[in-house]
């Protein structure tokens, strides 16, 4: 969805002029750890999951990635096959030197941020912390804690971006 915000006027305009700013926001959420259209279940492609075809339609959007912000809502690291066998992969290999696949897709799609669902935990603490270790974008969480009390991962972030007005110019976006 766009959605135009009317941002003050820079110090150089006119008291009539103002800038118009498209700002695209795409969100992904209950990807499952399908990270290509494939239901494992029915062993057919299913073009309704998977990362990577998602990658694709945002590469036909044509969004100017300056004015775009792109952000996962969570339950991503497991549910397909491919969550399972990375996780016996990691626990085979604790000195693993490669990202979760689906960590390691979504930093090459530059995510802005991220946050964790439910699911994200069925493997355990140790699972999620290497992965999000790896991920080139924050990854937040509000509603956990760790036993002891302290912070698990940041509550929030502020993104801050330069965006481009209808009118070429350029400003500061938070």
């Amino acid at each position: 969805m766009t959605r135009v915000y009317d941002f003050p006027r820079p110090e150089h305009a006119s008291a009539t002029e103002t800038a118009i700013v498209d700002v695209t926001v795409l969100a992904t959420t209950d990807l499952h750890a399908h990270l290509f259209p494939f239901n494992y279940y029915t062993d057919q492609r299913d073009d309704t999951v998977g990362l990577a075809g998602i990658a694709a339609r945002i590469g036909d959007l044509g969004v100017i990635p300056e004015n775009c912000v792109l952000v996962d809502n969570g339950d991503t690291l497991q549910g397909a096959p491919l969550g399972e066998v990375t996780v016996a992969a990691g626990n085979a290999d604790p000195q693993r030197t490669r990202p979760h696949p689906m960590i390691a897709a979504m930093n090459a799609m530059n995510y802005d941020a991220a946050t964790l669902g439910n699911h994200d935990f069925d493997f355990g603490l140790g699972v999620v912390r290497q992965a999000v270790a790896d991920a080139r974008f924050p990854v937040v969480l509000a509603n956990a804690r760790l036993a002891d009390g302290g912070e698990f991962l940041p509550g929030h972030v502020v993104l801050r971006r330069t965006v481009t007005d209808r009118a070429g110019r350029q400003h500061p976006f938070r």
